[in-house]
């Protein structure tokens, strides 16, 4: 069966662990650190030519997706004036700080705060905790 004939979990998760690029000669190939396969180049048997496989979900999956995702954000990054990388880097703190701006009680640390409580930061700004809600839930996959 070829990949676009299998049919996928759609409610899949993307493959959890770092990924890293693997080399072997010229095979190269993203995968966690685990080496489970994140993305493969394979070669389709109907017709020779060369092809990449997502084994978590093919080319529809949630790998796939989160690579796409990642290139639309990495313009619209640098659109703003920022490096793409360091700030997908950086995206972690960034979620929590905006969890703690919007008192969510899960989130250890004081973010950037020191010992200010954002609600003092917020008083003059409560359009500014609606946004970060709204970015937060879309984060979340709680709005679409």
């Amino acid at each position: 069966m070829t990949e676009s004939q299998t049919e996928y979990d759609t409610d899949a998760e993307p493959t959890k662990g770092r990924w890293i690029m693997a080399t072997s000669n010229s095979y190269r190939r993203i995968v966690t650190e685990d080496m489970e396969p994140v993305l493969v180049p394979v070669t389709q048997k109907s017709d020779g030519h060369p092809d990449l496989h997502f084994p978590n979900g093919g080319y529809d999956g949630p790998d796939a997706h989160l690579m796409l995702a990642a290139g639309t954000a990495a313009d619209e990054i640098a659109e703003m004036g920022y490096d793409p990388q360091k700030a997908l880097e950086a995206l972690p703190e960034l979620l929590r700080a905006a969890k703690y701006l919007v008192g969510d009680s899960t989130v250890s640390g004081q973010a950037c705060w020191g010992d200010t409580p954002p609600t003092a930061y917020l008083s003059a700004k409560p359009s500014l905790v609606e946004k970060v809600s709204s970015a937060l839930a879309w984060a979340e996959g709680s709005k679409q």
